[in-house]
């Protein structure tokens, strides 16, 4: 017993059981790797947009200045001078493919697919590039395919409102000309008993009046 409670109270079992420096900052970096692998971190630089603090007030030269000297301009330029969009195949062919025929499009390859819409709508192929995973862009090339996504979805509008107008104007005037159908027929109906009995009226004063001759 007295062995047992030395041994649990020696410093060589404390030390084991202290965390030392090096293991705590081991442990955080941990725990923020996993934290950031978990979540998608934006980053936001901020630009002031004057130097008096003052509400709605915004010097334009002074956050130009300020981008220009964080290089973000530069940054602009680099990236537009190369393939600054970016889009995988599934996202590509989710948005786009609006722009192929249905009997094109390949469900179960949408790689083959995204291709297919590029090539068809991009002529220059030094405008593009195909990755294993990925779509790459020259600066302008995704806002022409934006345009063209937009016209096409405009006409598709306009033809489903062309069917439903026409389905609409066809079910009116079916139903307007069966109600002059049947308002004919009703009048006609009228007009023909009307008439009848005018015919039987005149037939009985005249064998009334025939009658009272004799």
């Amino acid at each position: 017993m007295f062995l047992v409670e030395s041994s649990i109270g020696s410093p060589t079992h404390s030390k084991q059981n202290k965390e030392t420096v090096g293991s705590q900052f081991r442990n955080s970096l941990n725990a923020l790797m996993t934290t950031l692998n978990d979540t998608t971190p934006h980053y936001i630089r901020c630009v002031k947009p004057n130097d008096s603090k003052l509400p709605f007030v915004f010097d334009i030269q002074r956050a130009v200045d300020q981008l220009r000297a964080c290089c973000v301009l530069e940054t602009i330029r680099i990236s537009a001078a190369g393939f600054p969009s970016r889009w995988t195949y599934v996202d590509f062919f989710l948005r786009y493919r609006i722009l192929l025929k249905s009997k094109k499009i390949n469900r179960n390859d949408p790689k083959l697919t995204c291709q297919q819409i590029v090539e068809e709508h991009i002529g220059t192929k030094d405008n593009y590039k195909f990755s294993n995973t990925k779509i790459f862009f020259r600066a302008s090339q995704v806002a022409y395919l934006e345009r063209k996504r937009a016209d096409i979805r405009k006409d598709c509008s306009i033809l489903i409102q062309k069917t439903w107008l026409n389905t609409y104007a066809k079910k009116t005037y079916l139903q307007i000309q069966t109600s002059v159908l049947i308002i004919q027929q009703c009048g006609k109906a009228y007009l023909a008993r009307r008439s009848a009995d005018k015919q039987n009226n005149a037939i009985c004063n005249y064998f009334s009046s025939s009658g009272s001759n004799y």
